[in-house]
């Protein structure tokens, strides 16, 4: 076993242990998406990557 002792934290300072990333945009699949055999999720991610 090993023990690191080293504090995580994010980047304004909060706890990151037990929380992990929070999602700060959310994205809803829809039933025209589907239909349209396109991710909702993965094309918000892209346009957010873009910015």
């Amino acid at each position: 076993m090993s023990f690191s002792g080293s504090l995580v934290t994010n980047n304004d300072g909060s706890k990151h242990h037990l929380i992990g990333i929070v999602p700060d945009i959310k994205v809803k699949r829809t039933i025209e998406g589907i239909n349209q055999q396109r991710d909702e999720v993965f094309d918000s991610a892209l346009i957010e990557a873009i910015k």
